[in-house]
């Protein structure tokens, strides 16, 4: 039988205002940069960085592109040119210059004017450290429109981007369509020609959607997906569409169609807001209304299906350090760390300072951000890119210690890199010393005497739980552990050995004293062969006097409240004296008087005559 102590606590999960620095400053560069406006984009091949923007404060219309140059060995960077777009006219500017990447002294970026909406792809080339404007490509429109919006603009390898650019087809409907312009560049990084042609002519797309490309990286493929879904679709059947870039005919093939999971507690799918690869390249990651895991199958040559999570949070969009599955959101405000065993993302509680800023890890656990507001380049070195996280999922109830069973609590488990939690009870500096803690778990065995708050045996107030702190970093989780008391059966505190009594002599005797309950309840008794002449009662109390000699065996059974018995046998001795025989003086005796006199334990007491 089991008897627990109700507890009506509040389990408290303390966060402290302090959290930890992410990274450290190593330098700060504040010139020959933009003022406003700021788009930035990094080569990671050549380590070359491409920010654009407005040249004065406010509206300025003179837009320029600026080349620095990340250096591995010291963590720093170097500025090398800048070119303009062209100082406009009040009516002709670019209002939009976006960054795209370089390639062999090649620098691209997209252009868009607020004059007559033409969209170009802008060549700049550098000459020992001069960088120029060396060539315009207008993007073509599309049934009869006036301009060509471009929604995405990517390298596809080094001698291809593409600019993808919505249709909408049909005003009325809603539906969707896709060209993109494929950008061919000659050897010397020459924009030979854009074509313009129609993605997945032959797919159905979600109508009122935007669809974006994303790169996986370790790969070849291409993602195109829908990343955001208009409010009217209420049932769709999302599709990824992987592709690969195919150099002979100039365009994308499908190499797969994924079609993501239909939640069971929604009826509309809002859009993939993330895709990453991972383990270079086995391992797909998708962010949607669930977290999606797919992992790549070499004998099926596709993506499959390995685990999914709803309710999940993860980084939008992010950069990593491959090592430790550590993601920097690209905006900087937040750091996540991949769970390898679980597949699901957790948020650290480490806050970066920037307000708003472009992060890029470079090399290890180091890199840089530009800062967009204040405009500068910081180069960094991350402090910690393995926080410890509380993943979650600390008990909310007590828990139950059954006495005299082995209590084991796995800590650990409920964090990531919890390799230096500490472990303490109530607001000590150390834990209970009923408890252990090796690292991981929390181990014990609570006995008959923890359930009690008290040493003194005839005091049942139960214990109270045990306050667990599980300590890490400047935050802490409280849980309880509770004392849960299995019913003992009655037993003896000593031997009884043989009672002697004096014939006709009147005795008093008394068991509590012999026999206790070790769970602190009352005890009752019954009896088998009592004496003539003595009285036993249920509270353990004899009396009386027995009047004839000899030897009597009696059996004593003493029962708990619930049920639980311990039975026993008291011989008695009646003769003239009360004593036992003294051995001859020949040494026939069985037993050692010595002996026998520590064995005998009186309970009895002879009362006195009146």
């Amino acid at each position: 039988m089991y008897r627990s102590v109700l507890v009506i606590l509040s389990i408290i999960s303390v966060s402290a205002i302090a959290v930890e620095s992410p990274y450290s400053v190593d330098k700060m560069y504040d010139n020959n940069l933009p003022k406003s406006s700021l788009k930035v984009a990094f080569s990671e091949v050549n380590s070359e960085i491409l920010i654009s923007g407005t040249v004065g404060d406010g509206f300025s219309a003179d837009k320029r592109i600026y080349l620095w140059k990340y250096n591995t060995d010291n963590n720093g960077v170097n500025y090398i040119s800048s070119a303009s777009f062209g100082i406009a006219s009040d009516l002709v500017g670019y209002i939009n210059v976006e960054p795209i990447g370089g390639y062999n002294k090649n620098y691209y970026a997209l252009s868009e004017s607020n004059y007559d909406g033409a969209r170009k792809l802008v060549r700049f080339t550098l000459e020992g450290n001069e960088l120029s404007l060396s060539q315009e490509v207008e993007f073509s429109s599309s049934s009869g429109q006036y301009g060509s919006y471009v929604e995405q603009v990517e390298f596809v390898n080094n001698n291809t981007i593409v600019a993808l650019h919505p249709n909408h087809d049909d005003t009325l409907t809603g539906k969707v369509s896709y060209d993109y312009s494929v950008c061919n560049l000659r050897g010397n990084g020459e924009i030979d020609f854009c074509e313009r042609k129609k993605i997945l002519a032959d797919k159905s797309l979600i109508s009122n959607s935007t669809y974006k490309l994303y790169r996986l990286e370790g790969r070849d493929e291409i993602i195109f997906s829908p990343e955001r879904v208009g409010i009217n679709e209420t049932k769709v059947e999302p599709k990824l569409y992987v592709l690969k870039w195919q150099s002979d005919i100039n365009d994308f093939v499908v190499f797969q169609e994924i079609v993501i999971p239909e939640r069971v507690d929604s009826t509309k799918f809002s859009g993939v807001k993330a895709i990453y690869t991972i383990n270079d390249g086995k391992e797909l990651i998708v962010g949607s209304d669930m977290l999606l895991h797919y992992q790549y199958s070499p004998d099926e040559n596709k993506f499959v299906l390995s685990k999914m999570k709803d309710s999940v949070s993860y980084p939008k969009e992010a950069i990593y350090l491959k090592s430790e599955n550590y993601f920097i959101e690209r905006s900087g405000v937040n750091s996540y760390v991949f769970d390898d065993d679980e597949k699901v993302f957790y948020k650290s509680s480490q806050s970066y300072s920037i307000s708003n800023g472009w992060f890029q890890l470079t090399n290890d656990k180091k890199g840089f951000f530009v800062n967009l507001i204040s405009p500068n380049i910081t180069t960094f070195s991350l402090s910690n890119p393995n926080p410890l996280i509380y993943k979650g999922g600390l008990p909310k109830e007590p828990v139950p210690a059954i006495q005299d069973v082995p209590l084991e609590i796995n800590i650990k488990k409920h964090f990531l890199n919890g390799n230096s939690l500490v472990i303490t009870s109530s607001h000590s500096e150390s834990l209970d010393e009923r408890l252990t803690w090796d690292g991981e778990y929390i181990r014990g065995i609570l006995t008959n005497e923890d359930m009690f708050a008290s040493k003194s045996l005839i005091d049942p107030t139960p214990a109270s739980p045990i306050l667990i702190r599980v300590n890490y970093g400047p935050s802490v989780e409280l849980f309880y552990i509770n004392p849960i008391n299995v019913n003992d059966a009655p037993i003896l505190t000593a031997e009884i050995g043989i009672q002697y009594l004096e014939k006709d002599q009147q005795y008093y005797g008394v068991l509590s004293g012999i026999v206790v309950d070790p769970d602190r309840e009352a005890v009752t008794y019954t009896y088998k062969n009592v004496p003539n002449g003595l009285i036993a009662s249920e509270d353990g109390i004899f009396h009386g006097a027995v009047k004839t000699k000899g030897q009597y065996l009696m059996t004593v059974t003493a029962t708990d409240p619930s049920g639980a018995e311990l039975t026993f046998d008291v011989t008695f001795i009646v003769n003239d004296t009360g004593e036992p025989e003294k051995p001859s003086s020949g040494g026939g005796g069985t037993v050692d008087f010595t002996l026998l006199m520590l064995l005998v334990t009186l309970f009895f007491r002879r009362l006195k005559h009146h």
